[in-house]
């Protein structure tokens, strides 16, 4: 773990030594001087970007001095580090010749060194100066200093449309929002708030509206040394916001000497403006969508309608029709057959107007993966997705439930363990990462990892229903039942917790309760929306084989999302064999 010694500008830093260099913690800084960096987590050596050929030893030995710029680093000190064995002849010649060799890489001569000065008999100093590489960034929710408490959500809407364009940076790891804003008005320390989220630097400011004007002020800062590197303001009419936003993000990456991906120079080169009031009606649009309820979600409904009247060319308010469409659907008071086909046309309209949007791709990729059970064409659009924004945290989550859904547990995990790393605090995510595991058949890690998710927001029935069905998967069914009724408890009997409460009944035996949330459904499907696979999932745990596979067809007919990857799982060993599972299956287009 490295710590600052000194706010200098040649920062100091120093770790405990690692003896090799593959194993050094993901925290270490990429560190920079002259036209090289150091990338200590993929253990390179780089100029000016391209990769310089350096062998163990002598990047041993210059991480050793890097450790301490400015500072002699004794012979003695590089033998117990780097040579533990050995006699000291040994020693002397390897120390020489790594050190040769690490000079040739650097084309730094002993006889008039820019990099490395060395002291006859007595060892080395690092003479050039040392700066830290930001690879990872948090930006916290602008203040609102418009004097209006009712502009609240300009402030937080425009927070995301801000990360949206930073996340866009290439190479820098961008904290998403749900993990951001756990930390507004936080009192925490700078470097306590980089150790939680694991970041380098943040970005924070505020943001004033007054007539049709809009106000930035923006200021970076270094979280482990808590120095202020950058600070401007940038101040715009409200039609040329998008562009402003764009502005920021290059201020943002020229500071961080990172460049922006080929997408987002393009879009900064069309100079586009979007009409005041259409963008006032999609930030509210976005304030209420990123509320994840359903009350918000229905609001973010009439907001993004409002902006594409306002605007019919507005691609950005066509996306977040999509992403709330799709919203509806995860909730589950929406029919696929309603609410995929709605969500499809808003995301092809939002790509029609302007093909980079990723948000757009993701959606389109759900609907082809959970609707239209395109596998192929799901994973293409969720790789454009991530190829326009490899920041986003849930088009990286989505993506690892197609990928678990095929088989293919190892991408899965790769995929949905990034998404954690963009949003480390989101309960969601956490606990998605178990049910990674638990669709791996890895049952005790996915049990260790929901609980820990469950810590995060105790109050969030997903995390219970996930541990519940990680604990049902392991036989722990009375801890699965408890954890079933929290959920349902906390949802205030919302599906699919309930559903999942009546198979939890089933399965410890208590076939009466089972049977009442069975009709407690059929009660429901009545006057609201009740998937059909929420009946498959009861009548399974009673051993209904008949009634399971009556339901399954009817999923089936619906299109239920749950098909796609949830028959995989062990739910549904018992069927196996059954030639009515395989026919299903291969309809499908799944092989399991």
């Amino acid at each position: 773990m490295w710590r600052v010694s000194s706010l200098r500008s040649d920062v100091i830093f120093h770790r405990t030594w690692a003896p090799n260099v593959e194993k050094a913690p993901k925290s270490l800084p990429t560190l920079r001087f002259g036209a090289f960096e150091v990338d200590f987590q993929a253990g390179e050596l780089r100029r000016s970007g391209v990769r310089v050929r350096v062998q163990d030893q002598p990047f041993q030995v210059l991480t050793a001095l890097l450790e301490r710029p400015g500072q002699v680093i004794t012979r003695d000190e590089l033998r117990r580090k780097i040579w533990s064995t050995g006699t000291f002849v040994d020693f002397d010649q390897g120390l020489n010749k790594a050190m040769n060799r690490l000079r040739e890489a650097l084309g730094d001569p002993a006889n008039i060194p820019k990099f490395i000065e060395t002291l006859p008999r007595r060892g080395y100093r690092f003479i050039a100066r040392v700066e830290r590489k930001i690879n990872s960034i948090v930006i916290l929710p602008l203040e609102n200093l418009s004097g209006d408490p009712a502009r609240e959500y300009w402030a937080e809407g425009l927070t995301d449309e801000l990360i949206t364009r930073v996340a866009q940076i290439v190479d820098l790891r961008v904290i998403s929002r749900t993990s951001a804003v756990r930390f507004k008005h936080s009192p925490k320390a700078p470097s306590e708030l980089g150790r939680e989220l694991g970041v380098d630097a943040m970005v924070e400011g505020s943001v004033v509206l007054s007539d049709r004007r809009v106000r930035i002020r923006i200021q970076l800062v270094d979280l482990s040394t808590d120095q202020h590197l950058w600070a401007d303001s940038f101040e715009r009419e409200l039609g040329d916001v998008v562009t402003l936003q764009v502005e920021i993000a290059q201020a943002i990456a020229r500071q961080i000497r990172a460049r922006l991906a080929p997408e987002e120079k393009a879009r900064v080169a069309r100079k586009g403006s979007v009409n005041p009031e259409a963008y006032d009606a999609y930030l509210r649009g976005r304030f209420f969508w990123a509320k994840r309820t359903e009350e918000g979600v229905e609001k973010s409904f009439g907001c993004f309608t409002e902006a594409i009247s306002l605007d019919p060319t507005y691609s950005a308010a066509y996306a977040g029709l999509a992403d709330s469409h799709l919203m509806l659907g995860i909730f589950g008071i929406r029919s696929p057959h309603d609410y995929c086909p709605k969500a499809r046309a808003a995301a092809e309209r939002a790509l029609q107007l302007d093909e980079t949007i990723a948000e757009a791709h993701n959606s389109l990729a759900a609907v082809r993966h959970l609707y239209d059970w395109n596998w192929p064409g799901a994973e293409q659009e969720f790789r454009r997705a991530l190829e326009l924004n490899p920041n986003y945290a849930v088009a990286h989550q989505w993506y690892a439930s197609l990928l678990s859904g095929l088989g293919r547990h190892e991408e899965a995990l790769t995929e949905v363990l990034w998404a954690r790393e963009l949003d480390p605090l989101s309960l969601v995510i956490n606990a998605f990462v178990g049910f990674i595991h638990m669709r791996a058949r890895r049952y005790d890690q996915a049990i260790e990892v929901c609980a820990k998710a469950v810590e995060l927001d105790p109050t969030n029935p997903f995390g219970h229903w996930i541990l519940a069905r990680s604990l049902d998967a392991r036989d722990q069914l009375r801890e699965a039942l408890a954890q079933s009724g929290e959920a349902v408890r906390l949802s205030g009997n919302r599906s699919p917790y309930s559903a999942h409460l009546g198979y939890a009944y089933a399965k410890v035996g208590d076939s009466q309760r089972a049977c009442e949330v069975l009709d407690h459904l059929r009660e429901r499907s009545r006057t609201e929306y009740v998937s059909p696979y929420h009946f498959v999932l009861i009548y399974t745990g009673l051993g209904e084989s008949d009634l399971a596979f009556e339901w399954l067809e009817k999923a089936f007919e619906e299109r239920t999302a749950r098909l796609t990857g949830e028959l995989s799982e062990r739910v549904f060993d018992r069927f196996r064999s059954d030639p009515r599972f395989q026919h299903l299956v291969r309809r499908i287009g799944l092989q399991l």
